[in-house]
């Protein structure tokens, strides 16, 4: 089951305005947006799930539940 209809909340003012994409996520309230830590030019197995682990540690603070 996917939470679609969950909003993710910013850590910094609580703003349910947030907009995310491949890099990114932000909010629209308060202009606050934290980079995932992910590089395309990732070549090694260990290397991307480093940056896996950070990109997930990005989408928890956020409260993102999709």
């Amino acid at each position: 089951m996917f939470n679609d209809d969950v909003q993710a909340i910013c850590p910094v003012c609580n703003g349910r305005t947030v907009t995310y994409d491949a890099t990114k996520i932000a909010c629209l309230d308060c202009k606050f947006e934290e980079a995932y830590g992910i590089s395309s030019e990732a070549t090694s197995a260990s290397t991307n799930a480093l940056k896996a682990d950070q990109m997930i540690i990005v989408l928890q603070r956020w409260q993102f539940a999709g």
